[in-house]
């Protein structure tokens, strides 16, 4: 296996061993496929419904395997769930432990854009081994059907990274770079002032439906690597408007160019999903406090910076609040 760039993947665990430890956890009388089955179906899930079990390599990166686990019941009918296993027992383990957490309290805050995470827990791979591979963690989320990986093209549009390949023209990407904005916004709760940090979305942390006449875009978020604490409004705003990050030697960022996608995505993210919490007049205020610190010569001087966008929205907003 090879990434983008050619580079070969590490795998510090032979497949074979993987392949015995995942056979020999399913085999398991109680193991987390059943504990996330019983999730979804709300009651326990013994090993006498399960007909058949197929696990397939979906993808792979340099820290986990995601494995399509597809599961076919006596009583008819079939359940896929993703299953993410971490490539060594010691720091990428901790992290998809972490990871898992962050889903699930994403999901506590807001089901509708995140994967619903499931069980997870350690996998015994090579006890005899080295410590790296004698236990390695995983956990399982819902298959998200319909849903396809999402990347950025080397100008910063948006494509489906998946056979068929489909590229979004910019006037789509920039509805889908709101749609972010939207979900990242709701996701900062101003109670207990926490927030994901901005995803790697050339990483794949967001998947998408395919275009359909008619029908709009879905997105969800499967991955988040960090929460963050002790967030304010002002610093919300910061973090999502100001992200920035290199891709292909350019810069990618979140803003759509069109004001309008803008205000209504930190009207939708901030306001309305916290019903009412935040008043736009707080949000309209940091938004210039925001602009006027962006003014100073020596921000100003940064290759890239939201100022213009922000200067776009402000000068629009007294049109927009009244349409």
């Amino acid at each position: 296996m090879r990434n983008y760039w050619g580079r070969r993947l590490p795998r510090p665990i032979p497949a074979g061993l993987l392949r015995a430890a995942i056979r020999r956890h399913l085999a398991q009388p109680a193991n987390l496929l059943l504990g996330s089955l019983s999730r979804l179906s709300d009651q326990p899930v013994s090993p006498a419904e399960l007909a058949a079990i197929k696990v397939t390599l979906f993808q792979e990166g340099d820290f986990q395997h995601i494995f399509r686990v597809a599961v076919r019941r006596r009583a008819g009918g079939q359940v896929q769930l993703a299953m993410v296993v971490a490539k060594d027992g010691f720091k990428i383990s901790r992290m998809a432990r972490r990871e898992l957490a962050n889903l699930q309290h994403l999901y506590r805050r807001d089901e509708r854009f995140v994967v619903r995470p499931l069980s997870g827990g350690m996998l015994a791979v090579d006890p005899a081994g080295p410590p790296a591979r004698a236990r390695v963690f995983v956990y399982f989320t819902q298959w998200l059907a319909g849903m396809h990986e999402l990347g950025v093209d080397r100008r910063m549009n948006f494509y489906i990274n998946e056979i068929p390949l489909h590229t979004f023209r910019p006037a789509v990407s920039d509805t889908i770079r709101a749609q972010m904005l939207s979900i990242l916004f709701g996701y900062w709760d101003p109670v207990s002032r926490t927030v994901p940090e901005p995803p790697q979305i050339a990483s794949g942390d967001f998947v998408i439906s395919r275009p359909q006449a008619g029908k709009p875009l879905r997105l969800r978020l499967i991955a988040c690597r960090k929460i963050v604490s002790s967030v304010s409004l002002a610093r919300c705003l910061r973090l999502f408007l100001g992200y920035q990050g290199q891709w292909a030697g350019n810069v990618f960022h979140l803003l759509p160019k069109d004001p309008r996608l803008l205000f209504e995505a930190l009207h939708r993210g901030l306001v309305e999903i916290n019903g009412g919490t935040i008043a736009w007049e707080q949000v309209e205020r940091e938004l210039n406090v925001y602009a006027a610190e962006l003014q100073r010569p020596a921000v100003e001087m940064q290759a890239w910076t939201p100022l213009p966008a922000l200067r776009k929205l402000i000068g629009a907003l007294h049109h927009l609040k009244n349409r």
